[in-house]
């Protein structure tokens, strides 16, 4: 930030006045496509409201197929700047700072993801999450969670089918990164502007993704044979080293951890309605397997959660 100011020539005393009035245009052009099409921009008073069902529901009504669905404003919470002054040296300085300000949702239904949404904050950062249900990656319940899915396909056992490799879904990422930078135009249609005497352009980041390779059996007798074997022997053969390792963290030659600091590392055996699933995990990040559809099944099936990766 205080490189930007710099550029534009602009001192730290300018921020606030400058930062208030960049702000309100942000929010006018992201509300500018909407307002053009004629679709419902409104203000949400209570957070309680779900955002997205009041968007698939004018979706619904209206019949949208594609184009803009509507907008929404709100104000929550954000990671900002604020200007204040030091004792010690007698100067002003940038800040980090919380406050409340107006966020912009915008939603529309786009030729490839299908019904997705953006979530601009007009202020300081302009981050902005992008969701997509449909395509090669969906998102939550309206949170700032990304799925991206690496996700080998099922086959069913009547059909012939062509093995093929494990995908960490960096193949997908490739795709996607390109994918969602063309969005952002319609969220962000300052960008450009703001960036015209400081270079800006967006980092993507998958906050959540999953990769599984399922492991087809001729029968499912001989995989009932073979699971309640892998069961014990993935709980109890497995080390910290070994899980650290199955993230891909680097160990040491004698097995101890590289690094001073973890986050937790746990393992677990739990019976879902899936199957019976053993489960590793290192923080946020997890890989388990499971036999895919319970007692029955010729199918197991390996699944790992990374919390986030880069695009």
């Amino acid at each position: 930030m205080q490189g930007y100011l710099w550029a534009k020539g602009l001192g730290l005393k300018d921020f606030g006045s400058h930062a208030e009035q960049l702000s309100r245009r942000v929010k006018q052009a992201a509300l500018a496509e909407m307002e053009a099409a004629g679709r419902p921009v409104r203000y949400l008073n209570s957070g309680k409201d779900s955002k997205e069902e009041i968007a698939r529901g004018i979706a619904a009504a209206d019949k949208i197929a594609s184009g803009p669905i509507c907008a929404r404003t709100a104000v929550e919470l954000c990671s900002t700047y604020a200007i204040g002054g030091h004792r010690q040296d007698q100067k002003l300085h940038l800040e980090r700072a919380w406050r409340k300000c107006l966020f912009v949702y915008q939603y529309w239904m786009h030729p490839v993801f299908g019904f997705m949404s953006a979530r601009l904050q007009p202020v300081s950062f302009y981050s902005v999450p992008v969701l997509e249900r449909a395509g090669m990656a969906g998102a939550s319940d309206g949170s700032s969670r990304n799925f991206l899915s690496a996700s080998r396909q099922l086959f069913p056992p009547h059909r012939r089918f062509c093995a093929g490799s494990a995908t960490d879904g960096s193949a997908v990422g490739d795709q996607l990164a390109p994918a969602v930078g063309r969005i952002v135009p319609q969220a962000h249609p300052l960008l450009n502007e703001i960036s015209t005497d400081y270079p800006l352009s967006y980092y993507w980041t998958c906050a959540q993704s999953e990769g599984a390779a399922d492991y087809v059996f001729a029968d499912a007798p001989r995989l009932r044979r073979l699971y309640p074997q892998l069961l014990p022997l993935g709980m109890t053969s497995f080390s910290s080293p070994d899980v650290l390792r199955f993230m891909g963290k680097k160990v040491t030659a004698n097995g101890s951890a590289c690094g001073t600091a973890w986050p937790p590392l746990t393992s677990d055996l739990k019976l879902r309605s899936e199957g019976v699933r053993i489960k590793h995990r290192l923080g946020a990040n997890s890989i388990k397997l499971y036999d895919l559809l319970g007692p029955g099944s010729g199918v197991a099936r390996r699944t790992d959660h990374p919390c986030s990766r880069d695009l």
